[in-house]
């Protein structure tokens, strides 16, 4: 059959996916399509096929010269004729040889499915191309691991695909990597040949799992499965070790399949005390364990696992009756910021209809209001927060607060206008005199009346107090010139007003005390003061006191007086008791008191009903005290003055005495 039709097979490029010739008598391989293959319509057809440097198939007419994407008619016609009998060929000779050695020439870069055109140089665009072809040669050549580079060459060296790495060092260090790669891949494929052995070794265990127990050695279990060849697959190092595996995972599997059914049987406990309507967050676990002391369920837990489940169920009861009393309280607290925001509603809507002023006590504003709903709600001993006293405390800070703003408005008024406000002045004097001024307007119209009474009756406080400071002065400078006088050394009961008169009228007790009648008065009594001491001290006689003749009491007996103090003891000791009792008692009744609710609002009514008194007194308070400073101030200094003059006084009776 040499140079005949069926010397000639047709072969696919596993590589590059072209399609080449191989003559079986001359053991060539060519990538054209040899003469004797072509049949005429191949030959009559003008069109080929050609492949672009960007890898995409077009069609050109050698006649027309016209190039094409889609492929012609009659090109495709040829084609289908081609693979048809390409089919039936197949069909009759059977499969073609695995593998034959495709030409060494350079690869084909033009083809079509019935010709060849003339082969043409390869080129590589990029550096991972050529990488890329040179790696495609040594998988082509069948390169192993284990080859050197001399093995390797004589295999590639004749292929165009050589030349794609022109450096040498190059070429041997893809080699390395691809030997690297395939001993990566030979390990990872003998590991799984290994892991399915295994895995073949041990079901063949678990076949024999009635034969084996977990008491068992390997010398008495491997007579069963010897002639196994799943026995033999494996070395003979391994089987033992697989083998107590193997009787390791029977435990866990045994240990996890017990931990499943304690915890089914946990989960069935656990669902009978849910559907046990008896069983509560009151419930006892004596109780439950005397209710289910002969279910099955019940019994084949352990007692610690039963008490486990009572006790996580337990919790769970009391989250859940937790969260329902949060949620009760969070309703109770949102119902009572509404009924609280209803009463400061309430508050503000009397404020602005004047039943509210600042000097509205709590006491007169809740009797008008006892009966409104608003206030009924704020007084139920389900709301919580503020109570309506506090809330009407804080909306009256706020009128005082307004209250005092136009009362500093009024004082300025009144000074710059320079009205001279007295006790006798009448709310409408005063008003007629400030309203002409520009900024009484500012002044709200609700406080002027009371603003008017109040400057009124502090200005007559003020008289009084005036009056009192006079009068306080006035005893205070007689006080003074009286000790002045009694402390002065060379003031007998022979002296004379006029003698006296220029040695003490420049001391500022002489001074302070203007009313010179007043001063001979003080000098009159002083000078008689003198002449009775004089006259007494030399009349004087002392008595001795007489002595008593009256006889001593007579004395008690010692067992007498033990009686007595055992009696008065016992007496004191059953007084204590009693007390004691009665205290206990009352101190239980008040605070059973205390907690009522009516007890409550009493307790708060009265608490602000003393807050309202005590602004008034603290008031009145803070005015009296920075008199009382005042005037312990000037007492002070004219202390200080007469001590100094007494010093003085003392030092010239010393000096008088030495000489």
């Amino acid at each position: 059959m040499e140079d005949g039709q069926g010397a000639w097979q047709e072969h696919l490029d596993p590589q590059s996916g072209n399609v080449f010739w191989f003559n079986s008598i001359t053991k060539a391989s060519v990538w054209e399509k040899p003469a004797e293959l072509k049949t005429r319509a191949e030959i009559n057809c003008p069109w080929k096929a050609y492949i672009s440097d960007s890898g995409r198939k077009f069609y050109f007419n050698q006649q027309t010269k016209e190039s094409v994407w889609v492929e012609p008619p009659e090109l495709k016609a040829v084609r289908e004729g081609l693979d048809r009998d390409g089919k039936q060929k197949t069909e009759s000779t059977g499969a073609l040889p695995t593998f034959v050695p495709p030409p060494t020439e350079a690869k084909k870069v033009a083809y079509t499915a019935f010709d060849s055109v003339p082969k043409e140089e390869i080129t590589y665009r990029t550096q991972e191309e050529r990488v890329e072809a040179f790696r495609s040669l040594l998988q082509q050549a069948g390169v192993t691991s284990t080859w050197n580079w001399e093995m390797t060459m004589r295999a590639i060296i004749n292929d165009e695909k050589y030349k794609a790495i022109p450096q040498l060092s190059e070429k041997k260090k893809i080699l390395q990597d691809f030997q690297a790669e395939k001993r990566k891949q030979e390990r990872e494929e003998k590991k799984k040949k290994e892991s399915k052995l295994r895995e073949q070794f041990m079901q063949m265990l678990k076949e024999n799992a009635s034969h084996i127990t977990k008491r068992m050695n390997w010398k008495k279990a491997f007579p069963y499965f010897e002639s196994d060849p799943r026995y033999a697959a494996i070395p003979d190092r391994d089987r033992e070790d697989l083998f107590l595996q193997y009787l390791d995972q029977v435990e866990r599997e045994e240990q996890a399949q017990f931990r499943q059914q304690k915890r089914e049987n946990r989960e069935k406990f656990r669902e009978k005390l849910q559907n046990d309507p008896t069983v509560d967050i009151n419930t006892q676990w004596r109780t439950v364990k005397e209710a289910y002391k002969d279910d099955p369920t019940f019994l084949q837990l352990d007692p610690i696992d039963r008490l486990n489940v009572f006790e996580e169920y337990y919790k769970d009861l009391d989250k859940a009756d937790e969260e329902k009393r949060r949620t009760e309280s969070q309703a109770r607290g949102k119902d009572s910021r509404k009924n609280r925001e209803a009463f400061r509603n309430l508050l503000n809507e009397s404020q602005e209809q004047g039943l509210i002023t600042a000097q509205t006590r709590w006491s007169n504003f809740q009797r008008t209001i006892r009966d409104n709903p608003i206030y009924k709600a704020m007084i139920d001993p389900k709301q919580t927060g503020s109570l309506p006293a506090e809330l009407f405390s804080d909306l009256l800070d706020k009128l005082e607060e307004a209250y005092q703003e136009d009362k500093k408005k009024l004082k300025a008024i009144i000074a710059e206008l320079k009205f001279d406000l007295t006790s006798k002045t009448s709310p409408d004097e005063l008003r007629s005199a400030v309203s002409s001024h520009g900024k009484f307007g500012e002044i709200s119209e609700k406080h002027q009346q009371p603003l008017f009474e109040d400057l009124i009756k502090k200005a007559e406080k003020k008289e009084k107090q005036i009056a009192k400071d006079t009068e306080r002065a006035h005893k205070k400078n007689i006080s003074r010139f009286v000790d002045m006088l009694e402390n002065m050394r060379n003031l007998t009961s022979f002296s004379k007003w006029e003698e006296i008169r220029p040695v003490i009228q420049d001391e500022n007790a002489f001074l302070k005390l203007n009313d010179e009648d007043e001063r001979i008065r003080i000098f009159n009594e002083i000078s008689s003061k003198r002449k009775e001491d004089s006259s007494d001290e030399e009349g004087i006689i002392r008595e001795k006191s007489p002595v008593s003749t009256a006889p001593p009491p007579p004395k008690k007996e010692d067992g007498d007086d033990r009686d007595h103090d055992r009696d008065r003891d016992r007496d004191r000791k059953s007084k204590k008791d009693k007390k004691h009792k009665k205290e206990k008692k009352d101190k239980k009744r008040k605070k059973q008191r205390d907690n009522s609710p009516e007890r409550r609002e009493k307790k708060s009514r009265s608490e602000h009903r003393d807050s309202s008194s005590h602004r008034d007194r603290d008031r009145e308070y803070r005015d009296r005290d920075r008199e009382h400073r005042d005037d312990r101030d000037r007492m002070d200094k004219d202390d200080l003055y007469r001590r100094r003059k007494q010093v003085e006084y003392s030092s010239g009776e010393e000096g008088e005495r030495k000489e």
